[in-house]
């Protein structure tokens, strides 16, 4: 089974991500750049979902500690920062995809399915 790893701030981000991927993939979830970081040095990601706005290390700060690795899943970012500037910036950064919360549920699957499978 393919894992996702989430990191967000937001509990309820975090359940909801549970609730809707839960059953076709291994769930992990962090809620903080350092904390899913350090999921990562002991766990295999498929893909990470990951939140640009928050506290300490941003969503930024964290690709910006991916693109250092060897092994970087790809990234969809799912944030409440509805700017252009804010999606190019987070591409440019490495990230695959950029999603504005509140996301659609189909969006969502459709997304990080799409990217599984190219992988």
């Amino acid at each position: 089974m393919q894992t996702i790893l989430a990191i967000d701030d937001e509990r309820s981000v975090l359940e909801s991500y549970n609730a809707i991927l839960k059953g076709q993939f291994k769930m992990l979830t962090a809620n903080s750049g350092p904390e899913g970081l350090a999921l990562l040095e002991h766990n295999h990601a498929d893909l990470i979902l990951l939140d640009l706005m928050m506290p300490g290390m941003s969503g930024t700060d964290v690709l910006t500690e991916l693109a250092k690795r060897d092994e970087r899943p790809p990234v969809v970012i799912v944030s409440g920062m509805n700017s252009v500037e804010s999606a190019v910036k987070a591409m440019q950064h490495g990230a695959r995809e950029y999603i504005i919360k509140p996301f659609d549920i189909d969006q969502l699957t459709r997304v990080v399915e799409r990217i599984i499978n190219e992988e």
